[in-house]
């Protein structure tokens, strides 16, 4: 996967160049989607800061010329434990939400191998509230 980060921890941080970046790889669509991003040394430290950004499958990054920059970053392929999880206007994403992950992962001699990603891939507002649904792959060994 390639992404790059538009915001972190809900604080936009855009220079000139990344601006540039996020609006050459947002022009991608439908290929792009919303990612959160959430670094393995945060997580290990219990700081529940992360990052949101915009992200493209490895498989068609050729096909749209996506490099890696100095704010676009590669994410290879690797061994992860996939979840689904929910979120909402009330409860934010936060690494505390992958608890049962964690879970499963200290039953089973599991270790985190690296930063977590997630896609949005589903959101729908009944009423006054927004509710998401997010892919997640935590790497692990």
């Amino acid at each position: 996967m390639f992404r790059i980060n538009t915001q972190t921890n809900y604080h936009l941080i855009l220079s000139k160049q990344q601006q540039i970046e996020i609006k050459s790889m947002s022009e991608k669509i439908p290929f792009v989607f919303s990612t959160a991003l959430f670094k393995k040394n945060n997580i290990l430290n219990n700081n529940t800061e992360f990052d949101f950004g915009i992200g493209i499958e490895e498989q068609f990054a050729r096909l749209l010329n996506i490099q890696e920059t100095g704010y676009i970053h590669y994410y290879p392929s690797q061994l992860c434990l996939y979840m689904c999880v929910p979120s909402r206007s009330s409860q934010f994403l936060t690494s505390q939400i992958m608890q049962p992950a964690f879970d499963y992962m200290k039953e089973n001699n599991l270790e985190l191998n690296g930063d977590i990603i997630t896609q949005i891939i589903a959101m729908y507002k009944p009423g006054d509230e927004y509710f998401n649904w997010h892919n997640v792959w935590i790497p692990i060994k």
